[in-house]
């Protein structure tokens, strides 16, 4: 809700992804992936194990629309091909995995934050509807909770939820940046930067 100049989103995720410790696994997944800067700086400045899953192109709500529509998927499969990149950069890919959901003939729209701490034992999740981008800080409406907890029988309940999900996924390799069929047409490429402002 940052068009009304509510920000605590923005602020409780940040202090999440900046108070990561080496003994803490945090988990992220979106349907619709655009990281905005400062959320990616953290995770590639980040010092414990990540793992970030994203919908595949075919996963995509967008996947065989009419028009424009259709090439929605091809837009953030570009984003997360340069998030790859982001990573890969960073020198940061075998502590930062990143994997695509999917499953044939569904549609991907889960999302949300988990940390686990098996040394500690507790749990940190991040439940609603954001997809931790620009559109969701400052365009639309979203409501989080933020759930901590110490339970045994709810740490195994989330955590069997998101194994659920990262069941269906596999790893996201430097051969699916050449993927030509996810590739963005030409004509759309110059538009990038205002698009990604948009999602």
């Amino acid at each position: 809700m940052g068009a009304f100049g509510i920000r605590h989103e923005h602020e409780a995720t940040k202090e999440i992804l900046s108070s990561t410790k080496p003994s803490q696994k945090l988990y992220l997944t979106s349907p619709y992936f655009n990281f905005t800067p400062e959320y990616t700086n953290l995770i590639l400045k980040g010092n414990c194990r990540t793992s970030v899953m994203v919908s595949s192109p075919e996963s995509n709500g967008f996947f065989g629309g009419y028009g424009l529509k259709g090439y929605v998927p091809l837009v953030y499969a570009r984003v997360f091909k340069e998030f790859f990149e982001k990573v890969e950069a960073a020198d940061q890919l075998n502590r930062v995995n990143l994997r695509l959901f999917y499953e044939e003939h569904r549609t991907y729209h889960a999302k949300g934050l988990w940390i686990t701490d098996p040394a500690q034992r507790y749990l940190i999740s991040v439940v609603g509807s954001s997809n931790f981008g620009k559109r969701s800080l400052e365009r639309d409406i979203e409501s989080q909770m933020i759930l901590l907890t110490e339970s045994s029988w709810v740490i195994q309940m989330l955590e069997r939820e998101r194994e659920l999900l990262w069941e269906r996924s596999f790893p996201y390799t430097k051969e699916f940046t050449l993927f030509d069929r996810w590739e963005l047409p030409f004509f759309l490429r110059p538009w990038m930067p205002l698009i990604k402002d948009y999602l």
